[in-house]
């Protein structure tokens, strides 16, 4: 069976989810704050949390770093109303495994749910064939070459880039370079 913990402070969105989980089969656990959420990551072991990033007591990314440090390998599902691409961003690189705006649409979320839990399935097959564990001194003893712990440090190392980055259509873009004289020579030739 799998463990899903909802964690969103509107009543009626945990108990819409909790409904339909149920119904796909999953077993399902649901917390309307931060505190609520942190006692029962340490009382219970999830498969996936979902969790909104509206929290009322504290910012949801900082329960998104307790339920890492207490169950590294947990996949979250950030759930907000906010929109933006800054927004998912910041979850992703904070160790979310997906970020998914409201209003939620259920077919999306199930996938994303069956690729979380697909992903941590390979990733424990991976660490239990990956050799001896290794001691990292006041940290947990991890396998050797966990991906986890492999994606925690690609992510310490990506950092905004202060370079400007153009999208656009190609004539658009033409118009753009033709300023600084890179698209300058195939106007001549027109």
């Amino acid at each position: 069976m799998t463990n899903v913990l909802i964690v969103d402070a509107e009543r009626v969105i945990r108990s819409t989810l909790k409904e339909r989980l149920e119904y796909e089969g999953y077993v399902v656990d649901t917390a309307q704050s931060r505190s609520e959420a942190t006692g029962k990551l340490e009382r219970s072991a999830f498969d996936v949390m979902l969790c909104d990033i509206s929290l009322p007591e504290k910012d949801a990314l900082d329960l998104l770093s307790v339920a890492h440090d207490s169950c590294p390998d947990l996949p979250v599902i950030m759930l907000s109303k906010l929109k933006g691409l800054d927004v998912a961003i910041d979850c992703i690189r904070r160790g979310a495994y997906d970020y998914i705006e409201k209003p939620i649409d259920l077919n999306k979320l199930l996938n994303s749910i069956r690729d979380s839990l697909q992903v941590k399935s390979q990733n424990r097959a991976t660490k239990q064939s990956s050799g001896p564990e290794v001691n990292t001194g006041n940290k947990p003893a991890v396998a050797a070459g966990d991906d986890a712990q492999f994606q925690r440090a690609v992510r310490q190392r990506v950092q905004p880039s202060q370079s400007d980055a153009m999208v656009g259509t190609s004539k658009g873009m033409s118009g753009a370079f033709g300023r600084t004289g890179v698209g300058a020579r195939r106007e001549r030739y027109r």
